[in-house]
């Protein structure tokens, strides 16, 4: 979540569009989300400028896409480093609107294009 994502957010719970509870909900995971094999920093694009990077070296394809599912729902842009092409296969089954650099062996999703 960046601070578009959050003045958005108070923005619309000010105005009374959207309830109490389904504000608390968006913000649940805000700083960190642990699920299990990685603690996922929600709050880094507010402190950093830039969503937390996901080191794809030594990652199960199947964890690598648990991470951007939880991502993609913060509404984060993502980059995974060191992504061979074979689990950059299965990411873009769950992902088709990723983009594999195969030179770079880098993988990218772009949520956020305003900031592109």
């Amino acid at each position: 979540m960046d601070k578009k994502n959050l003045r958005e957010i108070l923005e619309r719970l000010s105005k009374g569009t959207i309830s109490v509870d389904d504000t608390l909900e968006k913000l649940r995971h805000l700083p960190f989300e642990d699920i299990r094999f990685a603690c996922i920093d929600h709050h880094r694009s507010l402190r950093r400028g830039v969503s937390e990077v996901i080191f794809g070296e030594g990652k199960d394809s199947e964890d690598i896409i648990a991470i951007m599912d939880s991502m993609v729902r913060q509404g984060e842009n993502i980059l995974v480093t060191r992504l061979s092409s074979r689990k950059a296969e299965s990411v873009k089954g769950r992902f088709p609107e990723s983009v594999y650099h195969k030179k770079s062996r880098t993988l990218t999703l772009i949520a956020d294009k305003t900031g592109v």
